[in-house]
């Protein structure tokens, strides 16, 4: 029944003083000789009270088992080790005097460790300090002629050139001793940074706009931002004043910008839309018919809205197509004015379609009407009568497209 391999010791505090050690026995070993009659036990079963068996003989658990200035008890045959009274440490390798419970118990430049006096200030400071232990705590100081954090390491202290800013020139504050730029890092991209009486002053380079003690950006110069920004014969696009003719009019087309508005209409003898291309009217039999929009927009807005369609503003030529823009407003739904694309902005009193370029041959004119006046060039037509009106082209009201078929 001997054991076939050495347990492990394991090591508990049991009580202030004792500590707990539970040991295998019998612990392997051989037998001093081939002689059985030496063989007092396999374990420590075979042993007597207060005997546990080590290497095949009975023995006393206490013999080696504590260190100096320990007491050591056994406890049904398992050895207990306990530093004297007075003593403290690990009582299986050996224990000393307690020299103190506190700091109190220590002399001032000492402190209490593990219940022994320790030197209060060892490790306690860094490179190039000094260390003076007051009340049991370190005061660490830099070396003379040494500056920084005391209690992680001291350098040479560079020649002061400073102590506040006045020390300095106009443009330069104290920082660390040194009189220095205090531009660098303070304000933001695009800046410009100055320095008066030790005052720092961030401001945005010329062209350039926002907070200058984070970031500016550039500004852009609008040259307008309304067609009445431009000259009359001009219209704001993306904040410039340009001649709107040169693109928004379309092939066989007369353009004629008044009060910052464009007008396209065909040629003479021309039909189609303006804003994309006219064709001969000779060459073409198609049946004109007429779309109600019924979102309210501008007179100008009317003529795009139109076009997107792949329509055209709305014309009146005769009785029969005002019978016929009259059905569709019955059946859209709509009630109040409508837009068509007539206009006297080309020359004041003289109306033309914007649709075909011509003037008016069939009209069908309100009581009092038409009213010429710059305020007043576009036409549109009352769905209470039908009857034709002019009104300030900004007003936003529905609008008439007309188009074609076979």
């Amino acid at each position: 029944r001997t054991c076939s391999k050495l347990n492990n010791f394991r090591a508990m505090e049991a009580s202030k003083y004792f500590i707990l050690l539970t040991m295998c026995a019998p612990i392997l070993g051989l037998p001093p000789s081939n002689n059985s009659s030496e063989i007092n036990c396999e374990n420590s079963g075979d042993c007597s009270s207060g005997k546990v068996c080590v290497n095949f003989k009975c023995g006393d658990p206490c013999h080696g088992g504590c260190g100096p200035n320990t007491i050591c008890l056994t406890v049904d045959k398992v050895s207990m080790c306990a530093c004297k009274p007075g003593f403290t440490g690990y009582p299986f390798n050996g224990c000393y005097p307690e020299e103190c419970r506190m700091d109190s118990d220590c002399p001032e430049e000492r402190e209490c460790r593990n219940k022994r006096c320790e030197d209060v200030c060892k490790n306690a400071c860094g490179l190039n300090t000094h260390c003076k232990a007051i009340n049991h705590y370190p005061v660490c100081s830099c070396s003379p002629e040494h500056v920084w954090n005391p209690f992680l390491g001291c350098q040479v202290q560079k020649a002061k050139d400073c102590t506040e800013d006045s020390d300095c020139l106009s443009n330069r504050t104290c920082i660390n001793y040194e009189c220095v730029d205090p531009c660098d890092s303070v304000c933001g991209n695009n800046t410009i940074c100055t320095v008066e009486n030790h005052t720092i002053a961030c401001a945005c380079k010329p062209g350039f706009i926002g907070n200058p003690f984070q970031n500016c950006v550039s500004q852009v110069i609008k040259e307008c931002t309304m067609d009445e920004d431009c000259p009359s014969n001009h219209t704001c696009n993306n904040g410039v004043c340009a001649e709107t003719c040169n693109a928004i009019c379309g092939l066989n087309t007369i353009c004629i910008i008044k009060n910052n508005h464009a007008a396209c209409s065909c040629k003479p003898g021309f039909v189609g839309n303006p804003f994309m291309e006219c064709v001969d009217q000779s060459t073409i039999e198609l049946q004109k018919k007429y779309y109600i929009g019924k979102e309210k927009v501008t007179w100008t807005t009317a003529i795009e809205r139109c076009r997107s369609k792949d329509m055209y503003f709305a014309s009146i030529t005769c009785p029969s197509e005002q019978n016929d823009i009259k059905r569709a407003c019955n059946e859209s739904g709509i009630s109040g004015l409508v837009w068509v694309s007539g206009s006297d902005l080309g020359s004041a009193g003289e109306y033309v379609w914007n649709s075909t370029g011509k003037g008016f041959t069939y009209t069908n004119w309100k009581s009092g009407e038409p009213e010429v006046s710059d305020a007043y060039p576009c036409v549109a037509l009352h769905t209470l009568d039908y009857k034709w009106q002019t009104r300030a082209c900004r007003i936003g009201r529905y609008y008439a497209c007309e188009y074609f078929r076979s």
